[in-house]
């Protein structure tokens, strides 16, 4: 039994309700702020009359119906109506950049440190992290873009 089937048998109050709790909490995602309001009317006004004089001004419907012709808008009214539209978008979580292997770390900082190795490390032997160790310790001597190597390696771990 699906999700509807079970609230059609529950009864007609409890169904109306789950459908008034979906359809409020809708349009309180768009509603705009007093700001965005005034900027609409104001930049949309030649806008509404072409595109949504039938409709009634002021509420969700005439909100509803400039989305519906936002290609059409002024560039100006374009910009009022999406910023409403952008308001409460889910915003994209970027996924963190992989994580680099043993090896990719090792090619960055020979990159990124060679120089600085070369000129503050020479005397230590890699290998068992006494490079590593001698570059942390002449931190302060460091080129700019070994200490940046530094810090994303530090981040990694």
């Amino acid at each position: 039994m699906s999700l509807l089937d079970r609230l059609a048998a529950a009864g007609p109050g409890r169904f109306v309700a789950v459908v008034l709790c979906c359809v409020a909490g809708q349009a309180a995602a768009q509603q705009p702020t007093q700001a965005q309001r005034d900027a609409i009317k104001e930049s949309c006004r030649s806008d509404y009359q072409a595109y949504c004089a039938s409709v009634p001004s002021g509420g969700e419907a005439s909100l509803q119906c400039l989305q519906q012709h936002l290609t059409g808008l002024s560039p100006s009214c374009q910009s009022a109506v999406s910023a409403v539209s952008t308001q409460h978008a889910p915003t994209a979580m970027q996924a963190p950049p992989p994580a680099m292997s043993r090896r990719q770390q090792a090619t960055m900082m020979r990159r990124a440190c060679g120089r600085d190795f070369a000129k503050y490390c020479s005397e230590v032997k890699p290998g068992e992290g006494r490079a590593l160790a001698c570059l942390e310790g002449n931190q302060s001597r460091l080129s700019p873009a070994c200490k940046s190597a530094l810090a994303e390696l530090h981040g990694a771990r």
